[in-house]
Order: structure tokens, then sequence, then C-alpha cells
């Protein structure tokens, strides 16, 4: 119907639920707490529930809405939206990921990357050096970047399934089938991966190409590029 919703104030990094139903965002506000996570029903354009913090706040949410991940105060907090109780709480780890699902998270600990079963509350893998994490929609399959590679893990078997050299930035269909790779800066290839044959399907190669997207099924892709003559990506 082209109409507004809600407006929430000084608001950045919204995130919805799929069904369009539930609205995560952080918020700065001088006035009170400097910096906190709204999470408004739009159904009813009600607050649902607010996470104050000392320092900047990035939402995560399961595809239903259902369950919350956000970083505070260095820790990250896993919210269940629907009894509005607080699942876990990881102490050092910041910038969570969290598959569709909500059944598996992604955050950073240092300069490592750990796997959450938030069924089981239980670590399922600790990955040095990775970061930039990508995850399947059943939180099965994930992608790290290390350095100028990119890993591909399987967390259900705990093993690495794929190595990815020359990868400066990477996307993953939801579907966990395939992955787009970027090469490194001024090398201007860009790679698909079909992971269930660990085949290489397209590559290609596409100047200033600096990030890929890939659509849920992993049969479209779109590349970000760099501007050279206004020095912007675009």
């Amino acid at each position: 119907t082209n109409t507004i919703i809600q407006t929430i104030p000084n608001a950045t990094a919204p995130i919805l639920s799929q069904d369009g139903t539930t609205l995560a965002a952080g918020v700065y506000d001088k006035a009170t707490n400097p910096f906190s996570v709204q999470v408004w029903n739009l159904k009813t354009n009600k607050l649902i529930k607010t996470i104050t913090n000392s320092v900047w706040i990035w939402p995560v949410l399961s595809q239903d809405g259902t369950t919350l991940a956000a970083t505070v105060d260095n820790s990250v907090q896993v919210w269940n939206l629907k009894t509005n109780k607080l699942i876990k709480t990881i102490p050092n780890i910041i910038w969570p990921v969290l598959s569709n699902d909500g059944s598996t998270l992604i955050a950073q600990l240092g300069n490592s990357a750990q796997a959450w079963n938030l069924k089981t509350n239980k670590l399922i893998k600790t990955i040095p050096n990775g970061s930039f994490a990508a995850l399947s929609n059943d939180g099965s399959t994930l992608v790290v970047q290390l350095g100028n590679s990119a890993q591909v893990w399987n967390l259900k078997t705990k093993t690495l399934i794929k190595t990815i050299y020359n990868a400066n930035g990477h996307s993953l269909s939801q579907d966990g089938s395939k992955l787009a790779v970027v090469g490194k800066w001024g090398s201007s290839s860009v790679q698909v991966w079909n992971l269930k044959t660990k085949t290489q399907v397209l590559i290609k190669r596409i100047k200033n190409a600096v990030w890929p997207a890939l659509s849920q099924d992993g049969s479209t892709l779109a590349v970000e590029l760099y501007d050279e003559s206004s020095r912007k990506r675009s």
C-alpha cells in the first residue's frame, strides 16, 4: 500500500524477519543510554524489547523473527523473542552471524571465528584467523575468510570441505550449495563453486570487481564494482 508502518528515530542497521512482522535496529540516543537495540512488532507497532549497551550494537535476527543476537559489552547475547528470555551470553566475542533457522551462531573471538550450536548451547568449532563469516540457512555450512583464502566447513561433521585461494570476498547461497568469490584487489577474478561437487562452475574476469552476491538458490550473481574515476564502490 506504500504507507509508512513505523519510523524509528536515530536508527541504523535495520534487519527484518522474513515475514516482515519483526524489525530490529541499532539506535543511538544521547538523552538515554547512548546505544541500544530496539525490536518492534510491525503488526501491532509496539516495541517488544530494548537492549542497552555501552558500545555500538549490530543486531541479527533469525528468519522467523523469534531469535535475536546482538553484541552487548564485548559479549554476544542471544534472546528468544517469543518468551522474552535470554538464551545464552557468550563472553569476549563480537560481530554475531545467525543462521536463518536460529540454530547456529558465528562470532569473532579476537582473531578467530567461533561456531556455536544454540540448541545444545555447545561450541561446535573454533577457526583460528577466521573472519567475515557466512552461514547456510540451516547452519550446516560455514564460510570464513582467512587472509586471501576462503575456507568452507561442514559444521555437522566439523570437517573442512574446501579451501579456495585468491579469494578476497565471498557470498554463500542460502541453501549452501554454491559459493562465489572475488579475487584479491586488482585481480578482477570472479569464481563460482559448486560445493556439493567441489567443482568450479564459473570463472570470469570482471574489471574492478570488489564483492559478490549470490541469489538464494545460487543461480544469479551480482558483483560490486570499484569506480576508478571517482574512486568509489558502486
